[in-house]
């Protein structure tokens, strides 16, 4: 669907790799940085953004404010330097916050971004409807918001979304398992690990269960285990219910670390098959070694990239698509060396 922009404000929202969350979250959030001393990503110089950012406006550039999902994981490290590969390009400079996994954390980093009158508003979102408030917040300022990852339950209130191809990702790593299986001479029994109300999660999982359906697994049990620490502990328990369990499907790659960990201790890896979504260093060195089975290589820089872009396509009035979907790279022991 396209959408043409009326309204002329101005920026593109780019992310950038902060050390905590915003400055009006919970004092745990609070003690790790404060809204005034965002940092640069890996591939920038290690500037203070917030400062740069607020100068610059001064100087009639533009301020693009963006709410990461996690800034500590890799997937959200590219997609800042996706997102400031098209601000630099324009001239333009970025604010960015961490939103430390939390829908209240990205929701307040979302109004102190409103405070600071950015631009624009870049939103890694946690949640399909969870950040629809905050981002009202923004529309009543004038502000322009994207969001990406995770699409919003309300078009009305965003200029623009973008995700990866989510269901295609949970599909491939079914289709990977079962011929695993087949090669094996095994019946295919999988445990899941969701993260309910998230739709890129969601979406990764029906499509694993449509490829278990398609291809003869037999799903043993979904239960939630988002993160690393929460994928450990119910994988933990998983196994000890099922333990005939020979596939792990992982909503991400955090997760999958988790549940790797626990199947690892329990001395099931390699023989149960684990698969996560991001495609992160650190699961590609372990698809390498033998040890997890598969990964989904999103694009994150293309993600940061498209999202910024659909600022420039609204601030001069053009016809641009509204809801972009980008494709994804099923990855294994296969071609794994190609993405090292």
């Amino acid at each position: 669907m396209k959408r043409k922009k009326v309204i002329a404000l101005t920026l593109s929202v780019f992310m950038l790799f902060s050390l905590g969350a915003c400055g009006s979250s919970t004092a745990k959030n609070e003690a790790e940085v404060s809204p005034e001393q965002t940092q640069a990503s890996p591939a920038d110089t290690g500037t203070e953004k917030g400062t740069d950012a607020e100068t610059e406006a001064q100087e009639g550039g533009r301020v693009l404010g963006l709410v990461l999902l996690n800034g500590a994981i890799e997937h959200c490290q590219h997609f800042d330097e996706g997102v400031r590969d098209v601000a630099a390009k324009n001239g333009d400079e970025v604010i960015t916050l961490d939103g430390a996994y939390s829908v209240e954390t990205i929701n307040k980093c979302i109004e102190d971004l409103v405070a600071r009158e950015v631009d624009a508003i870049i939103v890694d979102a946690l949640d399909k409807e969870g950040h629809i408030s905050s981002i009202k917040i923004a529309n009543a300022a004038g502000i322009p918001v994207v969001q990406s990852d995770n699409i919003c339950a309300d078009e009305s209130v965003v200029i623009g979304m973008t995700a990866s191809d989510n269901y295609d990702a949970g599909y491939q790593c079914g289709v990977d398992a079962a011929a695993k299986m087949e090669k094996r001479g095994e019946t295919g029994k999988a445990i899941c690990l969701e993260n309910p109300g998230a739709p890129a999660p969601e979406a990764r999982l029906e499509g694993f269960l449509k490829a278990c359906e398609d291809k003869g697994i037999e799903v043993l049990a979904v239960q939630p285990g988002a993160g690393t620490e929460a994928a450990a502990a119910t994988t933990e328990n998983l196994i000890q219910a099922y333990p005939e369990a020979n596939i792990c499907f992982c909503i991400d790659d955090p997760a999958a670390m988790g549940a790797y960990s626990s199947l690892k201790t329990a001395g099931m890896i390699p023989d149960c098959l684990v698969y996560g979504v991001d495609g992160n260093t650190e699961n590609k060195e372990l698809i390498a070694s033998g040890e997890i089975a598969g990964t989904v290589q999103q694009d994150p820089f293309l993600m940061g990239q498209t999202s910024a872009e659909f600022f420039y396509s609204y601030w001069a009035n053009e016809d641009y698509e509204f809801n972009v979907t980008l494709p994804i790279t099923f990855i294994n022991s296969d071609n794994v060396a190609d993405y090292l």
